[in-house]
């Protein structure tokens, strides 16, 4: 009650998924706020607890993350703002 989620339609199956979490390849579980939408594209901000939160899960699991989310990480400070997340989702 009273929390956002977003909502998919499943071309294959014909259902509609609702989530408020997103499981990337890596096996990290992402919470993102105020998901917004514009065409295919989803749009976004991850706070740096999230980035940081990535990279533990990606070293303790020992799953590497590709180098451009490395760049990020490495120069992201404490007190940053949120960096905003673009992305597209693969077909399912």
């Amino acid at each position: 009650k009273g929390q956002e989620c977003a909502c998919f339609y499943d071309k294959k199956t014909q259902h509609v998924i609702s989530s408020k979490l997103f499981l990337y390849e890596e096996g990290f579980v992402a919470d993102f706020p105020e998901l917004q939408s514009s065409g295919e594209y989803f749009i976004s901000k991850a706070p740096v607890i999230l980035w940081r939160l990535m990279k533990d899960h990606s070293d303790k699991e020992k799953k590497p993350l590709p180098d451009s989310i490395n760049n990020i990480i490495k120069k992201l400070k404490d007190d940053d703002n949120a960096v905003l997340v673009l992305f597209k989702l693969k077909q399912f």
